[in-house]
């Protein structure tokens, strides 16, 4: 970041020049190098300019002002506390028009809440870095806390101007805080006591000289849960925080939420075991497949990520079940009698393929082979039509052995399928 320097006003002497050849400069009370307000962090300057706001010391303002100085308190370095201005991205995170937008920020900046610490030129700071290219320079403000907010509040301040730091309370302020404490301990004594007592842990009861000291039972708490319900650890939230710092300065839409709504929503892709990449690119694409290929930005994109995770869980369990159907359909019962019984009927109506042939020197009654071969095809038709009087007859013609030798495989199954006289059916049991 290129250091702020601030310019210097032209003099009297010069006021009689053109307008044409004047340049714009801000106040110099304006500025981190001459104001006199003391630097804070993001927190207790938002805590600060609500005070402030409800205390009317801040001229001109509306709520529309802590509007806009919320938008502001996310984006601050919580060290420093010096934020981008970027009105463009105040105003689409608003709603609100470019004037009113400068025209609140004014507000806190004639107050003494916010201070230039670098303002936008046209200059290129990259060529100030050393860098190759074009950008031009950023407006950046500080947050800072006037001194007459620090005398409303009694707050006892060491040094001067940006430098200045808060060392302690005057006698005054102490005596306000304790008005304060003492006002709201009334305010809940004056309501309607809870019918329920709870003593607290550790609390010491004495009776009849003795003490005796009460313990509250151990309360396991619950353990946390991500948004499909699985159990967060403290590793998970680990990564979690880190994916979330590395995906959030990436994508410009997730940037209105915090870093821990964030960590929160990326818990349950941690908990698949992607890295920070293949996070980034689903967090992407949801972005992209909500509006047909058209980046928009959500209003809470934490809310939006996990209605997305939700959407995920029921397509995937509707796949699922549409999936195992369509295998119950495909797949054969597994029931063991039915599959016994199957296995009986296909043996039942198994045949010998047509391309065996009898043996040459089989001759019963001086049939030739093309007879024999034409029986054998009327036994496996009525076999397989469920009847068997062609091999009954050859039975009691011929004999079991002889029918076996000449009908092949489909004497013993037909038989079973006939009705035949009790000395054959006691034959093909022996």
């Amino acid at each position: 970041m290129v250091p702020y320097h601030a310019p210097v006003r032209q003099s009297t002497e010069n006021a009689s020049a053109s307008k044409s050849t004047r340049k714009w400069s801000p106040a110099r009370t304006e500025t981190i190098t001459g104001t006199t307000s003391r630097r804070t962090t993001p927190a207790r300057w938002w805590r600060d300019v609500q005070i402030a706001y409800q205390a009317g010391l801040i001229p001109g303002a509306t709520a529309t002002t802590l509007t806009v100085a919320q938008d502001l308190v996310p984006r601050m370095d919580w060290t420093t506390g010096r934020v981008r201005y970027c009105w463009a991205g105040v105003m689409n995170r608003t709603g609100l028009s470019r004037t009113a937008v400068a025209t609140h920020i004014r507000h806190l900046r004639a107050a003494g809440w916010l201070a230039w610490a670098e303002h936008g030129s046209h200059f290129n700071s990259k060529r100030a870095r050393g860098q190759e290219g074009y950008a031009a320079t950023a407006t950046v403000y500080a947050a800072v806390v006037p001194p007459l907010f620090d005398q409303h509040v009694g707050n006892r301040i060491e040094g001067t101007g940006y430098t200045a730091r808060v060392i302690g309370v005057t006698e005054r302020g102490r005596q306000e805080r304790i008005d304060r404490v003492q006002q709201d301990a009334a305010a809940k004594a004056s309501r309607t006591p809870s019918l329920r007592v709870v003593k607290e842990e550790g609390q010491v009861q004495v009776s009849d000289g003795f003490s005796t000291t009460t313990h509250a039972r151990p309360t396991k708490s619950k353990p946390r849960r991500t948004i499909l319900g699985a159990t967060v650890t403290r590793a998970m939230a680990d990564r979690a925080e880190r994916a979330a710092r590395y995906i959030r300065p990436l994508v410009t839409w997730c940037q209105t939420a915090s870093l821990r709504q964030l960590s929160w929503t990326l818990l349950d892709l941690v908990a698949r075991g992607w890295d920070e990449i293949r996070i980034l690119v689903w967090v992407r694409e949801q972005a992209k497949t909500a509006r047909g290929g058209v980046i928009w930005r959500p209003d809470r994109p934490h809310r939006y990520l996990a209605a997305c995770l939700h959407l995920e869980r029921i397509l995937e369990a509707e796949a699922a079940q549409r999936a195992a159907e369509a295998e119950n359909r495909a797949a054969p019962d597994t029931n063991p009698e039915w599959m016994a019984w199957l296995d009986t009927r296909s043996a039942a109506a198994k045949v010998p393929p047509p391309d065996i042939q009898p043996e040459p020197d089989l001759t019963v009654d001086g049939l030739t082979l093309e007879e024999i071969n034409d029986l054998r095809t009327q036994a496996r038709g009525e076999l397989a039509a469920g009847r068997g009087e062609l091999v009954r007859v050859m039975v009691e013609a011929h004999g079991l052995d002889v029918a076996r030798r000449l009908l092949g495989q489909v004497v013993d199954p037909a038989l079973r399928l006939s009705w035949v006289s009790r000395r054959t059916r006691l034959a093909v049991v022996a």
